[in-house]
């Protein structure tokens, strides 16, 4: 049953055989009928390319890259999925949220970048601290601009969060991280996750900086900053900047020479790849020698 359904039901059209409709959004609650009719329109999953020589891997994702895989998928050519479906994009989009009111709304008094005007999309010619107002139109609500940055050498790209030059702290790289209030708790208790530490390592190199800041922000009791925020300071180590590094390195080495790289995980059951991540080769992974 559709919210045309519905609505013709309030209105007084045609009941339905079984149940009228106000009982039914009594027994499964309107915003159910309201994601019906949105997973509607939701777009169709995105293909992936395989890899190939040249391919910049995303810093967020160089945690979970495993050569192997990728040098088979470059092999076989094989085609992937991006599988953000719905309920994930709902997730992602919470999370989205937070960062851009963190980065111009709260965190602008550290922040060093440019910033657009969401009026006329006027951007600040160069770098530095936001603007009381746009130049060209008067609106003062500019937003941040993350910075895009690559590496072709090393076979990266991404966007850090932001850039701040904190007083007395110096300059260094916030990773902001939305997170539920379960995960918020473990990490308060545990420390970061290590693939947080990853990804700040990496921008930290990219972007010329010695230290970082991993925010994190739970996403359960948000009645107050001190409840909701946590931060770790991160100082650059260059072991693992280099261990994230060689990842893609590895990748173009045996693609080049037509080798596979050794394999990372225990089988095709326990495989953290397949598991977690979904093994696109697993079958070819088992197959090869």
């Amino acid at each position: 049953m559709s919210l045309a359904d519905i609505w013709g039901e309030v209105a007084g059209g045609e009941k339905p055989k079984a149940k009228p409709a106000w009982q039914v959004v009594e027994d499964r609650g309107l915003a159910w009928f309201l994601k019906q009719e949105l997973e509607k329109s939701w777009p169709a999953k995105r293909k992936v390319p395989p890899p190939h020589k040249d391919t910049l891997f995303r810093v967020s994702g160089l945690y979970r890259i495993c050569p192997r895989q990728e040098v088979l998928k470059a092999r076989h050519q094989v085609w992937t999925e991006d599988s953000v479906g719905f309920d994930l994009s709902w997730i992602f989009g919470i999370g989205t949220g937070f960062h851009e009111f963190l980065q111009s709304d709260l965190f602008w008094p550290l922040a060093v970048g440019r910033w657009r005007c969401p009026l006329c999309q006027w951007v600040t010619p160069l770098e530095g601290r936001k603007p009381g107002v746009c130049e060209q139109c008067g609106c003062e609500q500019l937003r941040y601009v993350e910075r895009f940055v690559k590496s072709v050498e090393w076979g990266v790209q991404g966007h850090p969060d932001q850039l701040w030059d904190w007083p007395g702290k110096g300059r260094g790289i916030p990773e902001i991280k939305t997170i539920n209030q379960w995960g918020f708790e473990e990490v308060k208790r545990s420390g970061p996750k290590p693939e947080h530490i990853q990804q700040v390592q990496v921008y930290m190199y990219l972007m010329n900086v010695d230290q970082g800041w991993i925010v994190y922000i739970g996403k359960g009791d948000i009645s107050s900053f001190e409840s909701a925020v946590h931060v770790v300071h991160v100082l650059r180590d260059e072991r693992i900047i280099h261990q994230e590094l060689s990842k893609v390195q590895e990748f173009r080495r045996h693609l080049a020479a037509g080798t596979l790289p050794e394999k990372q995980c225990k089988g095709r059951v326990q495989s953290r790849t397949r598991q977690e991540w979904g093994c696109a080769v697993s079958l070819q992974c088992q197959q090869a020698a």
